[in-house]
C-alpha cells in the first residue's frame, strides 16, 4: 500500500464552477443555521482565489483534505437545498442548485480519485 499524495491536481476546468459552488454552500449552510460549516467553505474558495491571484493558469494543486473536507461540505448543502424544495412545493430553483452542487462535489471527488 502506498501513501497518497497529500495534494490534488483540481483540472482548470472545474476551478471556476468550483468557486460558485463554494458560495453557493456557504449560502446554503448559513440559512440553515450551520454558520461554522459555511465558514469552512472558504477553505478551497479561498484557495483557489490566491492560485489564479497568482498567476496559476491551468490545473490548480490544492489540499487533498481541503478537497475531501469542501466535497463533503457541498453535499451537506445539496442535501439541505434538496429537503427545502421538498418542503417549498417544489422550490425547482433549489432543486436545481442541489443537482449543481452534486454534480461540484462529484467533479472534486473525481480529481481526488484521478491519481
Amino acid at each position: 500500500m502506498t501513501a497518497r499524495d497529500p495534494w490534488v491536481e483540481l483540472p482548470a476546468r472545474i476551478v471556476g464552477p468550483s468557486l460558485t459552488a463554494a458560495g453557493l454552500a456557504a449560502w446554503a449552510l448559513s440559512k440553515n443555521d450551520r454558520a461554522e460549516e459555511a465558514a469552512a467553505t472558504t477553505e478551497l474558495q479561498d484557495a483557489l482565489e490566491d492560485a489564479l491571484r497568482s498567476g496559476t493558469v491551468g490545473d490548480i494543486r490544492v489540499s487533498r483534505e481541503t478537497v475531501e473536507h469542501a466535497a463533503s461540505l457541498w453535499d451537506t448543502a445539496a442535501t439541505l437545498l434538496g429537503d427545502w424544495s421538498r418542503s417549498a412545493d417544489g422550490d425547482h430553483d433549489a432543486s436545481r442548485e442541489a443537482a449543481r452542487l452534486r454534480a461540484r462535489a462529484a467533479s472534486l471527488r473525481q480529481a481526488l480519485h484521478a491519481d
